[in-house]
Order: C-alpha cells, then structure tokens, then sequence
C-alpha cells in the first residue's frame, strides 16, 4: 500500500495487486472534515435533491446540481 497526497490536497492510498484474482475485500475508515457554513445544507440536499444515476459525474459543477436538483448521491455524512 503506497500513501500519497492527491491534487486536491488529501491523503489517498494506493493498493496494487500483480497476481490474478477473483476476489478483494479493502475495509477501510474515514474522517471527512466539511466547512459548511450552513450545517443544515446537508440535510437539505437529502430532502430535496432526486436521486437519478447518470445526470452527473465527477465533472458535474456544484452550480448545474443545484441548478437540477438530481443527481447521485456519493457520501452522506451525519449531523451532530
């Protein structure tokens, strides 16, 4: 497993396998840190927002989600 920064300034791993296999379990855990200045903005999206595969990718500005209201919902996180 190699440990590096990614461009956006986070901290990724890289895990390769050479052999063939069939089969790869990773159990992984994770912060997220947000700096929202709305902490309801979150639960918001959850509410009004439609779920809708393939309207947006990783391309897909915050302004045209907004501006849809669908997408495809990635991450949630929870409130305190």
């Amino acid at each position: 497993m190699r440990r590096y920064e990614d461009g956006f300034g986070n901290v990724a791993h890289l895990v390769t396998s050479m052999r063939p296999h069939t089969f790869l379990q990773l159990s992984v855990e994770s912060e997220v840190e947000t700096h929202l200045t709305d902490p309801f903005a979150s639960e918001m999206i959850y509410r009004d927002f439609t779920y809708q595969p393939g309207v947006t990718d990783v391309t897909t500005s915050v302004a045209q989600v907004v501006e849809g209201r669908q997408g495809v919902r990635r991450y949630r996180s929870r409130l305190p």
